[in-house]
């Protein structure tokens, strides 16, 4: 297991149905965790262990670790022997250069030199030339992470044109069926085919390496996580509203208030200006008012201004029917051939089938300072 050092003491445990802690640390004896992201303690179901000639076996609801003793190797396999991955010692080529690290220590002085000092714990796993790695918080790149460097450390990336990112997970979620949770509270880094094609990396700064394997499909593989470090409470209302970032702007209750006051009355003149175009429009193409037919989205500025939008159509002289009656004119009969993957509204598409001309242009766009807000 270790290179260039004399101990190492890796823990092997159940820890729920489908995940396994492997926590690896220089010497006989494991100093005591003094930091932790797992709050949880889910029920690990029903496990057991074998102990064979140079081997040793856990066995959990959904997972299968073999441990061989001599040489020293762990894989990881589902209850029907299907292989997840395993540890890899011999990432080199014919000439004998090796990509990709063993598992061990990283040590800092000769090898001789009594008072070495671990600098970094690294596991080296395989990777199938099919396997997709996702995951690990924040990124701008793109979503499948095989063939980066990903570096697990919270920075400020002032920005999304680099690896940096504020808001770091150390957990990746695979294709294979499985993923790795690390649970260190230092730099923790992920070289998934970055160094090689056959073998990925986890490197741990410090003196330990403590990592959670879990299995099942990605849904699966969040909840046993989530599992360990907490669900969030569900977010109160209004932080699914309007956010308005005071990172290059100064906002006060004040200021934010009369935006919102500017927001909603620039929305209602432009819905009494859409209801009086198309009210001309149709009156063009078919030579009379036609009814319409009012699609609202569901959203909150609708919700918040349901009211006056209502008063604007009896404001015009409108009154409401039943969408049957209003689908009773002719209008609704003119055959529909005009297709396109994304179609213009319903008044285009008539006159294009009845070849009546109109002038598009006419038709207001919303206020500039809207559509540009952020």
């Amino acid at each position: 297991m270790t290179e260039l050092l004399a101990a190492a003491r890796v823990a092997l445990s159940a820890v729920a149905p489908r995940g396994v802690r492997v926590r690896t640390t220089a010497g006989p004896v494991a100093p005591a965790k003094r930091f932790s992201y797992v709050v949880g303690r889910p029920d690990p179901g029903s496990w057991s262990v074998d102990e064979g000639p140079n081997r040793v076996t856990l066995r959990t609801t959904h997972l299968v670790v073999e441990a061989t003793l001599d040489p020293w190797q762990l894989v990881f396999r589902t209850p029907d022997g299907r292989l997840l991955t395993h540890q890899v010692h011999d990432d080199a080529n014919f000439a004998g250069q090796r990509f990709g690290p063993r598992p061990g220590f990283e040590v800092e002085s000769l090898p001789h030199d009594p008072a070495r000092r671990v600098r970094g714990v690294v596991e080296t796993l395989l990777l199938d030339p099919e396997d997709h790695f996702y995951g690990s918080g924040e990124r701008f790149g793109r979503l499948d992470l095989v063939g980066r460097t990903v570096r697990i450390w919270n920075r400020n990336p002032y920005g999304a044109r680099s690896e940096l990112a504020y808001k770091n997970l150390p957990v990746v979620v695979g294709s294979r069926g499985y993923g790795l949770f690390v649970d260190v509270p230092t730099t923790v880094g992920f070289h998934l085919g970055s160094l090689s094609n056959r073998a990925y990396t986890v490197q741990a700064e410090g003196e330990e390496l403590d990592y959670y394997l879990m299995a099942g499909t990605p849904k699966e593989i969040v909840t046993a996580y989530t599992g360990l470090t907490g669900r969030p409470a569900v977010p109160p209302e209004w932080a699914f509203g309007l956010w308005a970032s005071t990172c290059f702007v100064q906002f006060t209750e004040a200021s934010v208030l009369e935006v919102a006051r500017r927001l909603r009355a620039a929305y209602l003149e432009y819905t009494r200006q859409e209801i009086e175009y198309y009210t001309n429009l149709h009156r063009q193409i078919f030579g009379h008012e036609i009814p319409h037919v009012m699609l609202l989205h569901a959203n909150r500025l609708n919700a918040d201004t349901i009211e006056q939008i209502l008063k604007l159509f009896e404001q015009m002289k409108y009154r409401f029917v039943t969408l049957a009656e209003a689908q009773s004119d002719k209008a609704y009969q003119t055959p529909d051939t005009y297709i396109t993957a994304y179609g213009p509204m319903w008044g285009y598409r008539w006159a294009r089938d009845l070849n009546v001309k109109v002038d598009g242009r006419l038709e207001k766009e919303p206020p500039a300072w809207v559509t540009e807000y952020k």
